[in-house]
Protein backbone atom coordinates (compact mmCIF):
# COMPACT_ATOMS: atom_id res chain seq x y z
CA UNK A 1 0.00 0.00 0.00
CA UNK A 2 2.87 2.50 0.87
CA UNK A 3 4.54 1.98 -2.62
CA UNK A 4 1.20 2.39 -4.59
CA UNK A 5 0.79 5.84 -2.64
CA UNK A 6 4.89 6.96 -3.63
CA UNK A 7 3.53 6.34 -7.38
CA UNK A 8 0.21 7.99 -7.21
CA UNK A 9 2.68 11.20 -5.48
CA UNK A 10 5.30 11.03 -8.57
CA UNK A 11 2.64 11.02 -11.27
CA UNK A 12 0.97 14.28 -9.61
CA UNK A 13 4.31 15.86 -9.68
CA UNK A 14 4.66 14.97 -13.00
CA UNK A 15 1.26 16.18 -13.96
CA UNK A 16 2.27 19.67 -11.55
CA UNK A 17 4.89 20.25 -13.47
CA UNK A 18 3.90 19.74 -17.09
CA UNK A 19 0.99 22.49 -16.22
CA UNK A 20 3.66 24.63 -15.26
CA UNK A 21 5.57 24.46 -18.16
CA UNK A 22 2.66 24.87 -20.36
CA UNK A 23 1.92 28.01 -18.01
CA UNK A 24 5.08 29.41 -18.95
CA UNK A 25 5.13 28.78 -22.54
CA UNK A 26 1.72 30.23 -22.54
CA UNK A 27 2.59 33.33 -20.88
CA UNK A 28 5.88 33.58 -22.93
CA UNK A 29 3.55 33.75 -26.10
CA UNK A 30 1.00 36.23 -24.06
CA UNK A 31 3.86 38.71 -22.99
CA UNK A 32 5.48 38.40 -26.64
CA UNK A 33 2.80 38.73 -28.58
CA UNK A 34 1.53 42.13 -26.31
CA UNK A 35 5.32 42.93 -26.78
CA UNK A 36 4.87 42.79 -30.33
CA UNK A 37 1.47 44.82 -30.62
CA UNK A 38 2.80 47.77 -28.42
CA UNK A 39 5.50 48.03 -30.60
CA UNK A 40 3.45 48.22 -33.71
CA UNK A 41 1.25 50.70 -32.55
CA UNK A 42 4.73 52.40 -31.36
CA UNK A 43 6.05 52.24 -34.59
CA UNK A 44 2.81 53.30 -36.32
CA UNK A 45 2.00 56.37 -34.11
CA UNK A 46 5.89 57.57 -34.40
CA UNK A 47 5.58 57.03 -38.50
CA UNK A 48 2.40 59.26 -38.06
CA UNK A 49 3.25 61.56 -35.81
CA UNK A 50 7.15 62.44 -35.54
CA UNK A 51 8.08 61.50 -39.25
CA UNK A 52 6.55 64.37 -41.54
CA UNK A 53 8.48 65.99 -43.94
CA UNK A 54 9.48 69.37 -42.45
CA UNK A 55 12.26 70.44 -45.40
CA UNK A 56 12.85 69.22 -49.00
CA UNK A 57 15.91 70.30 -50.42
CA UNK A 58 17.20 70.44 -53.98
CA UNK A 59 20.69 70.96 -55.63
CA UNK A 60 21.94 70.84 -58.78
CA UNK A 61 18.87 72.61 -60.52
CA UNK A 62 19.98 75.60 -62.60
CA UNK A 63 17.38 75.35 -65.22
CA UNK A 64 14.75 75.20 -63.26
CA UNK A 65 13.67 76.90 -60.47
CA UNK A 66 13.17 75.41 -56.97
CA UNK A 67 9.00 76.64 -57.16
CA UNK A 68 8.71 74.65 -60.29
CA UNK A 69 10.14 71.30 -59.15
CA UNK A 70 8.45 71.34 -55.40
CA UNK A 71 5.31 71.73 -57.20
CA UNK A 72 6.37 68.64 -59.93
CA UNK A 73 6.94 66.17 -56.68
CA UNK A 74 4.32 63.69 -56.03
CA UNK A 75 5.17 64.35 -52.26
CA UNK A 76 4.41 67.27 -50.51
CA UNK A 77 5.39 69.03 -46.70
CA UNK A 78 3.66 67.14 -43.94
CA UNK A 79 3.38 63.94 -45.67
CA UNK A 80 4.75 60.86 -43.87
CA UNK A 81 8.66 60.78 -44.91
CA UNK A 82 8.08 57.19 -45.80
CA UNK A 83 4.75 57.02 -47.38
CA UNK A 84 6.14 57.22 -51.00
CA UNK A 85 9.38 55.76 -52.91
CA UNK A 86 11.85 57.40 -54.11
CA UNK A 87 12.28 55.81 -57.88
CA UNK A 88 9.13 57.35 -58.01
CA UNK A 89 9.68 61.30 -57.22
CA UNK A 90 12.63 60.45 -59.23
CA UNK A 91 11.03 59.39 -62.41
CA UNK A 92 8.19 62.33 -61.99
CA UNK A 93 11.11 64.84 -61.75
CA UNK A 94 12.38 63.86 -64.92
CA UNK A 95 9.41 63.38 -67.17
CA UNK A 96 8.45 66.62 -66.01
CA UNK A 97 11.48 68.75 -66.63
CA UNK A 98 13.27 67.13 -69.58
CA UNK A 99 16.43 69.02 -69.12
CA UNK A 100 17.31 66.92 -66.01
CA UNK A 101 19.02 63.99 -66.56
CA UNK A 102 19.84 62.01 -63.23
CA UNK A 103 18.25 62.37 -60.15
CA UNK A 104 18.91 60.98 -56.53
CA UNK A 105 16.71 60.97 -53.55
CA UNK A 106 17.54 60.51 -50.29
CA UNK A 107 15.37 60.88 -47.43
CA UNK A 108 17.34 62.26 -43.68
CA UNK A 109 15.37 61.61 -40.25
CA UNK A 110 13.49 63.21 -38.76
CA UNK A 111 12.12 64.92 -41.84
CA UNK A 112 14.23 65.98 -44.80
CA UNK A 113 14.23 64.71 -47.89
CA UNK A 114 17.20 65.03 -49.93
CA UNK A 115 17.04 65.61 -53.82
CA UNK A 116 20.10 66.23 -56.35
CA UNK A 117 20.11 67.08 -59.74
CA UNK A 118 22.50 66.90 -62.87
CA UNK A 119 21.10 68.36 -65.43
CA UNK A 120 21.94 67.43 -68.99
CA UNK A 121 22.77 69.52 -72.42
CA UNK A 122 21.92 69.01 -75.89
CA UNK A 123 24.45 67.21 -78.15
CA UNK A 124 22.29 66.71 -81.18
CA UNK A 125 19.31 67.86 -83.16
CA UNK A 126 17.08 66.45 -85.07
CA UNK A 127 14.83 68.25 -88.09
CA UNK A 128 11.46 66.07 -88.90
CA UNK A 129 8.99 68.05 -90.56
CA UNK A 130 8.60 71.51 -89.67
CA UNK A 131 10.02 71.34 -85.71
CA UNK A 132 13.81 70.80 -84.47
CA UNK A 133 14.19 68.44 -82.05
CA UNK A 134 16.83 68.81 -79.40
CA UNK A 135 18.45 65.96 -78.00
CA UNK A 136 20.85 64.62 -75.14
CA UNK A 137 23.77 62.22 -75.80
CA UNK A 138 21.54 59.48 -74.65
CA UNK A 139 19.01 61.10 -77.30
CA UNK A 140 16.41 62.10 -74.63
CA UNK A 141 14.29 64.42 -76.45
CA UNK A 142 15.01 67.74 -74.47
CA UNK A 143 12.96 69.86 -76.17
CA UNK A 144 11.05 71.11 -79.81
CA UNK A 145 11.26 74.35 -81.31
CA UNK A 146 9.92 75.77 -84.82
CA UNK A 147 12.57 78.02 -85.39
CA UNK A 148 16.07 76.87 -86.18
CA UNK A 149 17.80 80.45 -84.49
CA UNK A 150 17.12 79.05 -81.40
CA UNK A 151 19.23 75.70 -81.46
CA UNK A 152 21.83 76.33 -79.29
CA UNK A 153 25.74 76.30 -80.75
CA UNK A 154 27.93 73.84 -81.68
CA UNK A 155 25.12 71.11 -81.45
CA UNK A 156 25.56 68.48 -84.04
CA UNK A 157 22.86 67.45 -86.36
CA UNK A 158 21.63 64.25 -86.22
CA UNK A 159 20.12 62.56 -89.76
CA UNK A 160 18.51 59.12 -89.28
CA UNK A 161 16.10 57.26 -91.06
CA UNK A 162 12.77 55.95 -89.74
CA UNK A 163 12.33 57.75 -86.45
CA UNK A 164 9.43 56.03 -84.68
CA UNK A 165 9.03 58.28 -81.63
CA UNK A 166 9.98 62.05 -80.97
CA UNK A 167 8.32 63.04 -77.69
CA UNK A 168 9.76 66.01 -75.65
CA UNK A 169 10.75 64.12 -72.42
CA UNK A 170 11.22 60.23 -73.77
CA UNK A 171 14.41 59.05 -75.13
CA UNK A 172 13.61 59.11 -78.80
CA UNK A 173 13.21 55.96 -80.46
CA UNK A 174 13.76 54.13 -84.12
CA UNK A 175 12.20 51.99 -86.89
CA UNK A 176 15.51 49.83 -86.67
CA UNK A 177 15.94 49.79 -83.33
CA UNK A 178 19.92 49.12 -83.54
CA UNK A 179 19.69 52.38 -84.12
CA UNK A 180 20.01 53.79 -81.15
CA UNK A 181 23.08 52.24 -79.86
CA UNK A 182 24.97 53.11 -82.92
CA UNK A 183 24.08 56.78 -82.88
CA UNK A 184 25.25 56.71 -78.75
CA UNK A 185 28.16 54.87 -79.18
CA UNK A 186 29.28 57.10 -82.09
CA UNK A 187 28.49 60.27 -80.33
CA UNK A 188 30.27 58.44 -76.99
CA UNK A 189 33.65 58.53 -79.37
CA UNK A 190 33.41 61.77 -80.96
CA UNK A 191 32.85 63.31 -77.37
CA UNK A 192 35.52 60.78 -75.91
CA UNK A 193 38.19 62.64 -78.73
CA UNK A 194 36.82 66.34 -77.95
CA UNK A 195 35.95 67.11 -80.87
CA UNK A 196 31.71 66.91 -80.36
CA UNK A 197 31.95 70.95 -80.89
CA UNK A 198 34.05 70.42 -84.46
CA UNK A 199 31.25 67.94 -85.99
CA UNK A 200 28.61 69.91 -87.82
CA UNK A 201 26.05 66.94 -88.83
CA UNK A 202 26.27 63.15 -88.42
CA UNK A 203 24.24 61.10 -90.94
CA UNK A 204 23.54 57.40 -89.81
CA UNK A 205 20.60 57.29 -92.43
CA UNK A 206 22.32 53.65 -92.76
CA UNK A 207 24.34 51.76 -90.24
CA UNK A 208 26.99 50.61 -92.92
CA UNK A 209 27.26 54.34 -94.39
CA UNK A 210 28.03 56.82 -91.71
CA UNK A 211 29.06 60.42 -92.64
CA UNK A 212 30.19 63.32 -90.99
CA UNK A 213 30.82 66.90 -91.59
CA UNK A 214 33.80 68.64 -89.56
CA UNK A 215 33.93 71.68 -89.14
CA UNK A 216 32.79 72.84 -92.78
CA UNK A 217 35.67 71.70 -93.90
CA UNK A 218 35.85 68.13 -94.23
CA UNK A 219 33.53 65.49 -95.58
CA UNK A 220 34.34 62.48 -93.63
CA UNK A 221 33.58 59.05 -94.19
CA UNK A 222 32.88 56.51 -91.50
CA UNK A 223 31.75 53.78 -92.88
CA UNK A 224 30.16 51.12 -90.81
CA UNK A 225 29.97 51.11 -87.17
CA UNK A 226 32.91 48.52 -86.32
CA UNK A 227 36.19 50.14 -85.07
CA UNK A 228 34.53 53.50 -84.62
CA UNK A 229 36.27 54.30 -81.66
CA UNK A 230 39.92 53.49 -83.17
CA UNK A 231 38.18 55.78 -86.45
CA UNK A 232 37.48 58.91 -84.25
CA UNK A 233 41.12 58.60 -82.79
CA UNK A 234 42.46 58.55 -86.53
CA UNK A 235 40.17 61.00 -87.75
CA UNK A 236 42.19 63.46 -85.15
CA UNK A 237 45.21 61.99 -86.11
CA UNK A 238 44.64 62.81 -89.93
CA UNK A 239 43.38 66.73 -89.40
CA UNK A 240 46.11 67.51 -86.88
CA UNK A 241 49.09 65.97 -89.08
CA UNK A 242 46.94 68.43 -92.31
CA UNK A 243 46.61 71.49 -90.35
CA UNK A 244 50.20 71.09 -89.59
CA UNK A 245 51.21 70.47 -93.56
CA UNK A 246 48.91 73.20 -94.03
CA UNK A 247 48.32 71.03 -96.82
CA UNK A 248 44.49 72.57 -97.43
CA UNK A 249 41.28 73.50 -95.71
CA UNK A 250 38.92 71.12 -97.20
CA UNK A 251 38.30 67.95 -98.80
CA UNK A 252 37.19 64.46 -98.03
CA UNK A 253 38.52 61.79 -96.16
CA UNK A 254 37.85 57.91 -95.70
CA UNK A 255 38.32 56.39 -92.39
CA UNK A 256 36.75 52.97 -93.30
CA UNK A 257 39.09 51.31 -93.15
CA UNK A 258 40.62 51.83 -89.41
CA UNK A 259 44.28 50.86 -90.83
CA UNK A 260 44.65 52.97 -93.81
CA UNK A 261 42.71 56.10 -94.53
CA UNK A 262 42.61 58.22 -97.93
CA UNK A 263 42.19 61.94 -97.90
CA UNK A 264 41.84 64.23 -101.35
CA UNK A 265 41.87 67.63 -100.78
CA UNK A 266 40.40 70.74 -102.55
Amino acid sequence: MEQARFKRRTITMEVLQTQQHKKRIRRAIFYSALFFIVTAVFLTVAFAVFFRVRNININGNERYSYEEIIAALPVKADDNLYSFKTEDVETAIKKAFPFIGNVSVTRSIPSHINIEITETDVAMYMHLARDYYLLSSELRVLDRIVDAIQIPENVIMLKASQVHRCIVGETASFIDTRSYDAITALYKNISDNNIQTKVDSIDITSRFDVYLQYENRFKVYVGDMDYSDIKMQFLVEIITDLDKRNTGTNGTIDISDYREASVELT
